[in-house]
């Protein structure tokens, strides 16, 4: 869990001390291969062989969202319908919330009525999240499997667990969505934000579709699912460099997907 800025912050000195330390094997190699030590030459490249930055193809999923949670804040999870989306869910949950697979972002504003805990599989994007304040928690979902539990959370309930624009990340959604369902209180919420255009291409696995992800909630027993438009239309977008661009299509809208097995 990072739990405070000093936690973040000795997540980053990491890099910087990486940093420091490639840039301290370079001299001593180009030092050592000067003097014709090819033996100490060659032992010091292996040591700068594991610092170095891996291309994009070789990188992982969390790896390119952490490059990505670093090159563009503010960039994703709606664009510059962030406000208004933010507003629609403070608005409507109450009480303690997970806020899952966040990435740098929250649609939750501070409310002496809520306690919200954020979750996400990349330290990079945690330590940007905008609320240091509040737990954050370094997990990643897609380990859960179908047997998967959340232990670490003990007999915490909550009363709504949110994702906003991740499921089309989610290698086995019905898994996951099984698994969050245990940690809801008796009358709790799954709340799935969504646009079925919208999405990073280098790490996307499916694209949102509201059929097809409320029969994934009803498989693993959520009784009670509705979709709703959440009356946002992208077509009013004004502001170049979205991650999506401005678009016209009917099917470029904001979903609001709410599950819960009463």
């Amino acid at each position: 869990m990072l739990g405070s800025r000093s936690e973040a912050a000795r997540f980053i000195n990491v890099h910087i001390k990486n940093f420091e330390r490639a840039s301290d094997l370079a001299r001593r190699a180009w030092e050592a291969s000067c003097s014709g030590r090819i033996e100490e030459t060659r032992k010091i490249l292996e040591q700068l062989c594991s610092l170095r930055a891996k291309p994009w193809e070789g990188k992982s999923s969390r790896e390119r969202w952490a490059h990505m949670a670093m090159q563009l804040p503010g960039d994703v999870g709606g664009g510059p319908h962030k406000k208004r989306i933010g507003a629609i869910l403070s608005a409507r949950y109450q009480g303690r919330i997970l806020e899952a697979m966040c990435g740098f972002n929250s649609y939750l504003l501070p409310s002496p009525d809520r306690e919200v805990i954020a979750l996400d599989y990349c330290r990079e994007a945690l330590e940007r999240y905008p609320y240091p304040e509040r737990i954050r928690v370094a997990f990643d979902l897609d380990c859960l499997g179908q047997k998967g539990t959340l232990d670490f959370f003990g007999k915490v309930r909550f009363d709504a667990v949110m994702i906003c624009f991740g499921y089309d990340y989610l290698k086995d959604p019905a898994a996951t969505f099984g698994v969050l369902r245990k940690i809801l209180a008796k009358e709790g919420k799954l709340a799935l934000v969504e646009n079925p255009l919208r999405g990073y291409p280098d790490i996307i696995l499916r694209r949102f579709a509201p059929e097809e992800a409320t029969k994934y909630l009803r498989r693993v027993g959520f009784k009670k699912v509705t979709v709703e438009d959440m009356g946002i239309r992208p077509y009013e977008e004004a502001q170049l460099g979205s991650f999506v661009l401005e678009t016209t299509d009917s099917k470029d809208r904001f979903y609001l997907v709410e599950a819960s097995s009463g």
